[in-house]
């Protein structure tokens, strides 16, 4: 007759024994059984740990491809930039073609209607003298201003006040504000790369007197200390031969 463990429910055939011959017992005292399930808990965790190794790997080698890419972009980039520019800038040298424009303010009426290359400005013999004049060069395909390629540069001599420090560009006003005051000479010149390809001509009216010669490329024109002034101015930009 077998007997059978009660806490256990084996025979003492099915209880595992030491190499002494005694029951081998876990921590709680009762025997150990004989399970898989150990093993298997460790395979499958070291299948989980080779996954998650090969993951960070791929990730690894795609986050460094792209900060590659990322880097070597803005090289490109400004590469490309750079030819565009360049080919830019050479197709304006080629086919730059200067539109001027200036207006005149005067004592009583303010600004008047803008000019093009070649208008008088002004209101001849109205007794009314220039205080202020504006001038801006343009290409005249696109209708916008390149300073870096052609510009204007004037400066006026106002009565009391003597010469501009400043030369003006772009459409900014030089003169006065001055109601007393009025301007009786300017001096006007070109800038940038293609400047050396034109001339800038101009003349001014003076009332009793008339037209005055015509001069260019920064030269005087008018009377300093004239006691009425210029009422009137024409501008024109001409290409050299």
């Amino acid at each position: 007759m077998k007997m059978t463990d009660k806490t256990t429910g084996m025979t003492p055939e099915n209880t595992p024994v030491s190499t002494t011959g005694q029951p081998v017992v876990g921590e709680t005292g009762k025997p150990a059984e004989k399970t898989v399930a150990g093993t298997e808990g460790k395979k499958a965790g070291n299948m989980t740990y080779r996954i998650i190794m090969r993951v960070a790997t791929i990730l690894g080698i795609l986050f460094f491809s792209f900060i590659g890419i990322v880097m070597s972009r803005p090289a490109t980039s400004d590469a490309e930039g750079t030819i565009n520019k360049a080919a830019h800038h050479e197709e304006l040298l080629l086919s730059f073609e200067p539109g001027l424009k200036y207006q005149v303010s005067i004592r009583e009426t303010g600004k008047l209607d803008k000019n093009v290359s070649g208008e008088d400005a002004g209101m001849i013999d109205s007794g009314n003298p220039l205080q202020s004049v504006s001038m801006q060069i343009v290409n005249a395909t696109d209708r916008h201003i390149y300073p870096h390629i052609l510009g204007i540069e004037y400066r006026v001599h106002v009565r009391d006040d003597g010469w501009d420090e400043r030369w003006r560009s772009d459409g900014i006003s030089a003169g006065t504000v001055d109601p007393d005051q009025w301007i009786d000479a300017l001096q006007i010149r070109l800038t940038g790369e293609i400047a050396d390809n034109y001339d800038i001509r101009y003349r001014v009216h003076e009332p009793g007197t008339g037209w005055l010669d015509w001069t260019e490329n920064g030269k005087t024109a008018g009377t300093i200390g004239s006691d009425e002034g210029v009422d009137g101015i024409t501008v024109e930009i001409v290409k050299k031969n």
